[in-house]
């Protein structure tokens, strides 16, 4: 049988499930580093965040038409006499106030905004924050992450807050035992959404209503909409400068690892994070691997100079354990006779 292994996002109650043997999964690359990286909403989309008195002004002027239908989703009536028509008699005040209520949620927020072009000028900042707050939403950066096995026993002290405990149900659990137990409680857990596509087709209510799926995958084409609606996570990942060096942070142990490419970061962060109490892995490392020291801890990724620009003056309060881990790493492959290229 082997033991199998499962990520788990603590604070995100999202697990990938069954995972497989560690020695099958340990060497390609995951959508993890990914979930961990720095986001940034590129120029594109601030070059839709315009002046707010600009916009008002236009509208009081006649620049914007408040009647002006761009588009008609089913979500929202197509009756000039209806209550859409009437919305748009509102004060500008007033509708930036209900445009700022929606901003709670995304999709709500992006169906409103693209009923007229006054909503949609008018929306422009609120789109950009509540984009940026669905993709936060998104994000393990920061959370308490564990690669655990299913014949885990124990787990690290203090992993789990006494809400975690009673949340997962775990109460009757004994401390030897736990560990499985939490094991067990993951398989209930929601997926995370890792695919390169926008998460925007996975919600729910979009899942749910056929007709307004349509709409929006059509509208993905359009050169106004496309890129509020369909966009890939890839795309809004932090460009490393040249020069600059990725950085995995410990963010409870205040522990670091640097490298100037992506590859191999996947592996370098499962050596840390993995836990059980069985060292059959189907691989090398078993007894290191089971006792991952980051297991269940806050992690990110981040770059270099920004976390100089963050904590430039606690240099002393952090440790670097690259070389450590890139050994460890070294010595795995060599027992598999691999021919990796463990480069800076």
């Amino acid at each position: 049988m082997g033991q199998y292994w499962n990520l788990i996002n603590i604070d995100h109650r999202e697990a990938m499930g069954n995972m497989g043997k560690l020695g099958e999964f340990f060497w390609y690359a995951s959508r993890l580093v990914d979930r961990l990286m720095p986001l940034r909403l590129s120029e594109k989309y601030e070059s839709e965040v315009g002046s707010l008195e600009e916009i008002k002004r236009k509208a009081v002027t006649g620049l914007v038409d408040r009647d002006f239908q761009i588009h008609n989703l089913t979500v929202l009536p197509k009756n000039r006499d209806s209550s859409t028509s009437a919305l748009l008699t509102l004060p500008i005040e007033l509708l930036l106030l209900i445009i700022e209520d929606l901003g709670k949620d995304y999709l709500n927020l992006l169906c409103f905004s693209m009923t007229c072009t006054l909503l949609w000028e008018l929306s422009g900042k609120a789109r950009y924050d509540s984009l940026s707050s669905e993709l936060d939403r998104h994000r393990w950066a920061g959370c308490r992450i564990i690669l655990l096995g299913d014949y885990a026993g124990t787990l690290p002290r203090s992993m789990l807050s006494a809400q975690d405990i009673e949340e997962l149900g775990l109460g009757d659990s004994q401390n030897q035992e736990i560990g499985s137990a939490l094991y067990e409680a993951a398989r209930d857990f929601d997926e995370p959404s890792l695919n390169q596509v926008s998460p925007l087709f996975a919600n729910e209510k979009v899942r749910a209503n056929m007709k307004l799926r349509k709409e929006l995958e059509r509208d993905a084409y359009t050169l106004h909409f496309g890129h509020w609606i369909c966009f890939t996570w890839e795309g809004f990942i932090l460009p490393k400068p040249e020069g600059d060096r990725w950085m995995v942070r410990n963010l409870s142990k205040r522990q670091y690892m640097t490298k100037s490419s992506k590859r191999y970061l996947t592996q370098m962060i499962y050596c840390l994070i993995g836990r059980s109490d069985d060292p059959s892995v189907s691989m090398p490392g078993g007894d290191w691997l089971i006792r991952g020291p980051w297991a269940g801890d806050r992690i990110d990724i981040t770059l270099v100079s920004i976390h100089k620009e963050e904590h430039g003056n606690e240099k002393d309060q952090w440790k670097d354990i690259t070389d450590g881990v890139m050994q460890k790493l070294r010595e795995i492959s060599d027992e598999e006779d691999r021919e990796d290229e463990f480069s800076d």
